[in-house]
């Protein structure tokens, strides 16, 4: 097969807590090809960086970023807008080496636009759905014409695709690609360690603090739970312009036995290793929200993917077919009775809830399988 050259370019995206990016980045450097990861900053991680993956950094000029900090600036809008055609102009000088170009969301798509490159060697990768669209502009015919010229789309299920295609009014050609793990990065022994079948089970959320991830309500309903000593509550994540939320969880855990809050930074094998250590991953979304960002969420879900990678059943409120039998510990509501049946549930056989949870994420979220079906479409 020929060696490729790609450039992955994130722009106004936070890339080092994507999954998806950096397991596309990794495949293809597994697969002998050369990849840029290209972005305007780091938002999370400046210390980010991926085996045989090169970062390009086209940060802003400092006078941009100086006229931001003063507010007499900032308030102008075309002060503020200048970023987009500064970035596109420095990635202008570097995108003709390129043989295939991914770009991350709208705002990159709409970037590499700007620098003339031919746009049948673009792939858009969608994360968020139709989120992302509405905040890059009210038009919706730029982001149909941009689409419409693109080799094709890579989106995380095919109900969010009909979605994507349905908020668009237009038919999208599209790859599905889950929020999965490649089997490399996780490489543990978790799915095969000995369950102790005694001790007090304990249960993880790891993630973004943030309201739609209903952690009040299940606090609410954890706390409630007798006897208190058969439980454990471990909160782990972070809180990107959330923490004012994340300070009413603190408060509501502060009487409540056998709860730890956790806000570090694990990469990628740490955090599957830290997951490992408990029995029951956590992944509630409110809903229904009438919003397609947060509907079907199955395949949507960095956390579930991990959860399964590391060996863990899934206690969680997505009504799906897949839900409804094991590793998934599905209510219908987040109360104290409904979160203690299912607890029940799995207390009866916790060794097979591991075992299906290994086995569904080798099933469901191994990137490998659906990016060696995308890469066919690429080498023709």
């Amino acid at each position: 097969m020929k060696s490729l050259c790609f450039a992955v370019v994130a722009y106004r995206y936070a890339v080092e807590v994507s999954p998806v990016v950096k397991n596309i980045c990794l495949y293809l450097t597994s697969r002998g090809h050369s990849v840029d990861l290209v972005v305007d900053q780091w938002l999370r991680d400046q210390d980010f960086g991926l085996p045989g993956v090169r970062l390009v950094k086209l940060g802003l000029p400092w006078y941009y970023n100086l006229a931001l900090r003063t507010r007499a600036l900032r308030r102008f809008r075309r002060v503020r807008n200048l970023g987009t055609p500064l970035f596109a102009h420095r990635l202008k000088s570097i995108i003709p080496r390129y043989d295939w170009v991914l770009c991350v969301e709208i705002w990159s798509l709409g970037t590499v636009a700007r620098t003339n490159f031919d746009l049948s060697k673009a792939i858009y990768l969608s994360l968020e759905s139709v989120q992302t669209l509405s905040g890059f502009t009210r038009n919706i015919g730029r982001p149909k014409r941009l689409l419409s010229n693109c080799a094709f789309c890579i989106i995380q299920s095919p109900e969010r695709g009909k979605d994507f295609a349905e908020h668009l009014g237009m038919t999208v050609d599209f790859e599905y690609l889950p929020v999965s793990l490649r089997p490399t990065e996780s490489s543990n022994d978790s799915g095969q360690k000995q369950v102790d079948s005694t001790g007090p089970v304990c249960l993880v959320y790891s993630g973004y603090f943030a309201d739609w991830a209903c952690l009040t309500e299940f606090i609410d309903a954890y706390k409630q739970l007798r006897p208190a000593k058969e439980y454990r509550l471990f909160l782990q994540g972070h809180h990107i312009g959330t923490d004012r939320y994340l300070e009413t969880v603190r408060s509501k855990i502060a009487q409540v036995e056998h709860v730890t809050l956790d806000t570090s930074f694990y990469r990628d094998n740490q955090h599957l290793q830290f997951l490992a250590q408990f029995d029951i991953g956590l992944a509630f979304y409110r809903g229904p929200s009438g919003n397609v960002n947060w509907d079907n969420l199955i395949f949507s879900s960095g956390k579930i993917a991990s959860y399964l990678w590391a060996g863990l059943p899934i206690l969680t409120n997505i009504d799906h077919a897949h839900t409804k039998k094991p590793p998934f510990l599905y209510v219908d509501s987040i109360s104290t009775q409904a979160v203690r049946a299912v607890i029940d549930q799995y207390r009866l056989q916790r060794q097979a809830y591991h075992t299906a949870a290994r086995e569904h994420a080798r099933l469901y979220y191994n990137t490998d399988t659906y990016l060696d079906k995308i890469m066919l479409r690429l080498t023709v």
